[in-house]
């Protein structure tokens, strides 16, 4: 038998500074239906966040308005304390805004020779690539 404690998350991070990027209560609606509503996450210096929930969950959908393909209906983004506007994926570069999917989407954007070359790639692999495209 196992057993795990459940401990609060300043146990393991307790931030001293501002956020560098910040998301504040952030609600997208589609076709009128909210899918989130009114949440925020801060993003600190030397942090990795790893969002997890059941399907339909909401996690691609809120790691995507801070990368610029969805947009918030209210709500607001601060990078350095300060707001901004994301609205493409050039403004999350701009930024230094990195989001690493789930789903990979190293495939679909290649010409054929080399998706003949990546489709003996594992899923480590794949995941090591999406890794490196984030930094780079």
């Amino acid at each position: 038998m196992c057993a795990v404690a459940r401990l609060p998350i300043e146990t393991f991070v307790a931030p001293t500074r501002a956020p560098l990027f910040a998301l504040k209560d952030i609600t997208p609606r589609f076709a009128g239906v909210t899918v989130l509503d009114d949440v925020s996450l801060d993003l600190h210096a030397g942090e990795v966040h790893m969002p997890m929930g059941e399907n339909g969950a909401g996690k691609s959908t809120l790691m995507k308005v801070p990368c610029g393909a969805y947009r918030s209906d209210s709500g607001s983004l601060d990078a350095d304390g300060r707001p901004v506007t994301v609205s493409s994926a050039a403004d999350a570069r701009r930024l230094e805004v990195a989001v690493i999917f789930q789903e990979y989407s190293l495939v679909p954007h290649l010409d054929l020779d080399t998706r003949r070359m990546v489709a003996g790639l594992g899923i480590a692999q794949q995941q090591m690539v999406e890794i490196a495209k984030a930094f780079s």
